[in-house]
């Protein structure tokens, strides 16, 4: 599934966004609220997706500006993880060292 299409629906008003990424089994959800605060619930990054996950993930979560260090950056703001089943914490490392939770 191209990724560059996610399934993933969006509010009325568009500031409320869903992304539902296509990982294979597992689950991998990318929320983006009003405030561009992130949140990722599960993740399930593999040798097969690895980059594309990532290329989306850099694309899809908003970089904004940390007042503190003048730099852009593009965190995630909160994980959740909804049980240790490897399909939904595999390779949350690899995401963190890309786009810091």
């Amino acid at each position: 599934m191209d990724l560059r299409k996610p399934l993933g629906y969006y509010t009325n008003d568009s500031s409320l966004r869903f992304h539902l990424l296509s990982v294979g089994e597992g689950l991998m959800t990318l929320i983006v609220f009003p405030n561009n605060q992130v949140m990722l619930f599960d993740c399930n990054v593999t040798s097969d997706n690895e980059t594309e996950i990532l290329e989306y993930l850099k694309t899809a979560i908003p970089t904004v500006r940390n007042s503190e260090t003048d730099y852009d950056e593009q965190p995630i703001h909160a994980f959740v993880n909804s049980h240790r089943d490897d399909d939904h914490l595999r390779g949350l490392k690899k995401v963190n060292a890309s786009l810091p939770i």
